[in-house]
């Protein structure tokens, strides 16, 4: 690009003036406390906004910013052509060649649309964030909050890493990789596109292709087959035409290209399987080795619509399971079970696990008698959300959905299950005719990450504690999940925080008082659990008095075993908060406290809340802490 100088004094003074304005921060952080549990913007990628990648987060790169000014309105003056006065032009005109944008740098998102900074990687070395990009493990975690966070981190529009590369591989490549692994594939068919074709390596661009084509937009796919299939070859691209083809009919196509690949030596056993012997052939008996499970072979099965065995249904990747919920299986409960674990990690949204409970077939007798026709697990909740929709008495809806929130986990209930109860519990009036629900309801939707409607449940709830000790035993215990939803005020908080670390540690009825003074493993267990969310609380920003922290310390040590992280990537961890690196920060949250909290250390999960909340994300933060504190907590 080139650009002219005019004026040199005035071209300082213009990228001065886009420089301080590039420098600007996307969003000001607030030490309020109400505005800081506002969820992050959701991030509205269809259609998503084509944004390219910036030249660099430094001053230096103003000159790629045009410099506007406002319009200055004028009088017209006549003058007398003898009258004409010269223009000082001032220097002669130069030209200037601009350094080329970096292709790794595109996104989908921007700060101001869900996304993070674009100096989200400042102050992390290229090769640093390769490896925590490339690492195996690094996404899915068991953390739907972690989920949501990877994802928009990937998605996000930002300034290259600097540093050299120690892979020969893009950073393109490995965010396509990992959005796959998330399952978004949508989100990285458009990445790709927006890509440099030469900038994303063969393999994950088939990979992205094949996974689109078992969506509900695979006939954009096959649209684009021709134009992709000319700047591609090789066996295993012939797939994804083939699949193409059988959809639109051509047989006579698809037998030539079927035996291309014969020729070439194409190493697919079950896709040729499944389109010579079942697709064109006609055969309705699936062949007895469908494992691995690839996206081509999945869309074939689809095409055959035969019910597919259950061990399609165990461990499929992360791409495959939206179109696997909707085939047909040998036994339905599979695939419940799929949609069951996929929604407690925020895999799927509550859209999809809507329709998957909708499609499980009940007779008139068992939606009659939902609560107590013996189901159980998955099939159990699928029926609650049938009859609770059908059903047109309120109490009686209120009664299914209250027995639906008491079946459920509190995985489920922080992952899409518990945003499809929030949804039914929206639908209920907030009146005193449901007192008894009050507190499970503000629980639902504090996990949910509903904060307005929660606290609306919350008032008629504590309106009614008095009367109901049910009731009152359900807010107590929960006081913490409201503390980091941002419906406890500061006035509140000293008070209920002791109210609540003296019913926490309080012996369970029918426990000897004398033993759980003699510092009883009992004692211990609960001195433990309450320590933890004190631990939460105190990484999300609420601070925890002395007297406090003195009441719940444990010199015994926990005899969990717990794969232990890095040192050094721990340390680093922590360094980014403080250091404000927000790219490394979110990655090292995502790979260090992506284990869940049977699986990690309690205080790398509360360095990660910690973290997140130095770097600006306290939205994030919370969500991440009311996870791990709801699993801490055990509803009377």
């Amino acid at each position: 690009m080139i650009i002219s100088r005019v004026n040199t004094r005035f071209l300082r003074l213009a990228l001065l003036g886009g420089a301080l304005l590039w420098a600007l921060p996307a969003a000001a952080t607030s030490d309020d406390r109400e505005a800081s549990f506002l969820p992050p913007p959701e991030a509205a990628l269809s259609p998503a906004p084509v944004v390219a990648a910036p030249a660099s987060a430094s001053v230096s790169s103003a000159v790629s910013v045009p410099v506007t000014s406002a319009p200055v309105t004028s009088v017209p003056v006549e003058t007398p052509p003898g009258d004409l006065v010269p223009v000082d032009m001032g220097t002669p005109v130069a030209t200037e060649v601009l350094a080329p944008v970096d292709p790794d740098g595109v996104g989908l998102l921007t700060a101001s649309a869900g996304g993070l900074p674009v100096a989200l990687w400042e102050g992390t070395p290229r090769a640093l964030v390769e490896r925590l990009l490339g690492e195996p493990g690094f996404v899915p975690t068991a953390s739907p909050a972690l989920n949501d966070l990877a994802r928009r981190m990937l998605l996000s529009t930002a300034a290259v890493p600097a540093g050299a590369s120690a892979v020969n591989r893009s950073l393109t490549s490995l965010r396509l990789e990992k959005l796959l692994a998330l399952g978004a594939v949508s989100e990285a068919w458009q990445l790709a596109l927006l890509a440099k074709d030469a900038h994303v390596d063969d393999a994950v661009l088939r990979q992205v292709t094949e996974a689109m084509l078992i969506g509900p937009d695979s006939k954009v796919v096959c649209d684009k087959m021709p134009e992709i299939m000319a700047g591609h070859s090789g066996g295993d691209w012939q797939k994804a035409q083939v699949v193409c083809q059988l959809r639109s009919g051509d047989m006579k196509a698809s037998q030539l290209s079927l035996d291309l690949m014969r020729e070439q030596q194409v190493k697919d056993e079950v896709f040729m399987t499944l389109a010579s012997r079942n697709v064109l052939g006609g055969v309705k008996q699936l062949p007895r080795q469908l494992t691995p499970l690839r996206a081509t072979s999945l869309a074939l099965l689809r095409q055959v619509d035969l019910p597919l065995p259950p061990e399609l249904f165990a461990r499929p990747d992360a791409a495959l399971i939206p179109e696997l919920l909707q085939a047909k299986a040998a036994d339905d409960k599979d695939r419940l079970a799929l949609a069951s674990r996929a929604a407690a990690r925020g895999m799927i949204g509550s859209a999809q696990l809507a329709a998957v409970y909708g499609s499980v077939a009940f007779t008139p007798d068992n939606l009659a008698n939902a609560t107590g026709g013996g189901e159980s697990g998955p099939r159990f909740e699928a029926l609650l959300y049938q009859a609770a929709r059908q059903e047109t008495v309120p109490q009686k809806r209120v009664e299914l959905v209250r027995k639906w929130a008491e079946a459920m986990d509190t995985a489920s209930l922080c992952g899409a299950a518990g945003q499809l109860l929030a949804e039914q519990v929206a639908t209920l009036p907030v009146t005193s005719d449901n007192n008894m629900f009050a507190a499970t309801a503000a629980r639902v939707m504090a996990l949910a990450g509903k904060p307005d409607q929660a606290l609306a449940w919350l008032k008629l709830a504590y309106g009614s504690a008095s009367k109901l000790p049910e009731v009152a035993a359900t807010l107590q215990n929960n006081w913490p999940l409201f503390v980091l939803s941002g419906l406890v005020t500061d006035a509140e908080y000293g008070q209920g925080l002791k109210g609540w670390l003296d019913a926490a540690l309080t012996p369970a009825a029918g426990e000897d008082a004398e033993k759980a003074a003699l510092d009883s493993k009992e004692s211990r267990a609960r001195r433990q659990k309450a320590g933890a969310v004190l631990l939460l609380l105190n990484a999300a920003g609420f601070a925890v008095p002395e007297e406090q922290w003195v009441r719940v310390a444990e010199t015994a040590a926990e005899s969990k075993r717990f794969a232990m992280p890095s040192p050094v990537l721990l340390e680093r961890l922590r360094s980014a908060g403080v250091g404000n690196r927000r790219g490394e920060a979110v990655a090292l949250s995502v790979l260090l406290a992506g284990g869940g909290a049977a699986d990690t250390p309690l205080f790398v999960i509360t360095d990660a809340v910690r973290s997140l909340r130095q770097i600006g994300l306290t939205a994030d933060a919370l969500a991440l802490a009311r996870e791990t504190a709801a699993g801490q907590l055990t509803t009377p």
